[in-house]
């Protein structure tokens, strides 16, 4: 026997309904002290540390410092800093296991001489000392980033993730 579409309607209502209920159970809340963005947590650490501190403090809570990929994830960290501090801060970007192999905290490469999206100053790590291995966002540049020594002291993001998204 064929369903009536008024059937049909009810029964596709219902799974809907079903789903945004199952879905909104599976997304867990951010943790205190973090802010949700998309499918991450994130949180600021305005106690500056040194690059290699500020990634053992992330890895701590649970996550990673945080991997600026796209300008909607930079608008969002920009966001959070911007009525802090006037210091610069760390994102997960640095080069120190391979000189100019940009990689993020997750693991991927940054494809800078490719076209990838970065929000370097000129679009590339200047490298104006050798020594400057690790990205930060410079407050003076408007949010673009620069390549520093791992070694300077600055505030820092870490994220967790990925929340269960719909």
């Amino acid at each position: 026997q064929a369903l009536t579409p008024e059937q049909i309607l009810h029964y596709s209502e219902s799974i809907v309904a079903k789903n945004v209920e199952t879905r909104a159970e599976a997304a867990p809340v951010c943790q205190p002290g973090w802010r949700p963005f998309g499918c991450k947590c994130y949180k600021l650490f305005p106690s500056p540390l040194r690059y290699d501190t500020a990634w053992t403090t992330c890895v701590r809570e649970e996550g990673r410092l945080v991997v600026v990929d796209s300008p909607a994830v930079q608008d969002f960290v920009w966001g959070l800093v911007v009525p802090s501090s006037d210091q610069d801060f760390w994102i997960g970007l640095n080069d120190t296991t391979n000189e100019s192999i940009w990689r993020f905290s997750n693991g991927y490469n940054l494809n800078y001489f490719i076209g990838q999206w970065n929000n370097f100053k000129n679009n590339f790590p200047d490298k104006e000392y050798k020594t400057d291995d690790c990205a930060e966002v410079k407050k003076i540049y408007a949010g673009k980033w620069n390549d520093a020594n791992c070694n300077k002291f600055n505030p820092f993001i870490c994220e967790r993730g990925p929340r269960v998204c719909g």
